[in-house]
């Protein structure tokens, strides 16, 4: 079995004594390695599945990531990867080979900030080549708000893409954004891009982000306090159709 990690790119060998070669892709400042997990093969068929369904359990709720890390970093990602599994153009051109860098930086960072540094990612394609891209696909896989149009769309999205004032920082670094977030936290609603908005009922406000989780490990069992009307209802739905696989299979 092999298992893909991440690390800031170095100068190591690429390969083993063994011959196994654990470099992967590069980009920017990212080089995947490669490693081998040995004794993977030897584990019962339960324990590989359980492995299988914590690991997806796992990425279900990758989304709620996404989105606590920046307002928009769910909209980029879906056009981006719209363009990127869509574009019939030209893929082979600087502007879309520079997209798909960029793509793959958002992906390994959970947003458009470096995940350490947390500078904003500078998008090295053009705003022309992308508006267009955007408007060749199917507009019903664009995060679209309702009477939206792609036009409309990009003019809402590309200064954050493309302004490096904008968004500059994943960070609350003035107490105009602390103020915000306390204010979305009560009343659920605000104006300012550094901070998610989105209008929330009552409920919502109770249970704020997240479910009550509650964990009983005796019994290997996961008891979630739920709402429909929860923020993250669709992502924690799909993380808890996974870890009830886990708890079935363990029994």
């Amino acid at each position: 079995m092999l298992l893909a990690t991440s690390l800031a790119a170095c100068n190591a060998p690429e390969t083993t004594e063994s011959g196994f070669n654990y470099t992967d892709e590069k980009f920017a400042d990212i080089q995947m390695l490669r490693y081998q997990v040995d004794g993977f093969e030897n584990l019962t068929l339960q324990q590989q599945t359980l492995i299988y369904y914590l690991s997806e359990a796992s990425l279900a709720g990758r989304d709620i990531l996404f989105d606590q890390n920046g307002r928009y970093n769910l909209r980029i990602r879906r056009m981006l990867e719209t363009v990127y599994t869509d574009f019939q153009g030209d893929r082979e051109s600087a502007d879309f080979k520079e997209m798909v860098t960029y793509l793959k930086r958002v992906w390994f960072s959970n947003g458009i900030h470096h995940h350490y540094g947390c500078e904003k990612f500078e998008a090295n394609f053009s705003q022309d080549f992308f508006r267009e891209a955007l408007k060749s696909v199917d507009a019903a896989k664009l995060p679209l708000a309702e009477g939206q149009t792609v036009d409309q769309l990009c003019d809402e999205i590309f200064p954050v893409i493309f302004d490096p004032a904008v968004m500059a920082s994943p960070f609350i670094t003035t107490i105009v954004d602390a103020i915000s977030l306390i204010i979305y936290f009560t009343i659920g609603t605000i104006n300012n891009p550094t901070i998610p908005n989105r209008p929330m009922t009552t409920t919502q406000k109770r249970y704020l982000l997240f479910p009550s989780i509650n964990f009983n490990i005796s019994k290997i069992s996961f008891l979630f306090s739920l709402t429909l009307g929860n923020l993250y209802v669709k992502v924690t739905q799909r993380t808890i159709y996974w870890a009830q696989r886990l708890c079935f299979t363990s029994r």
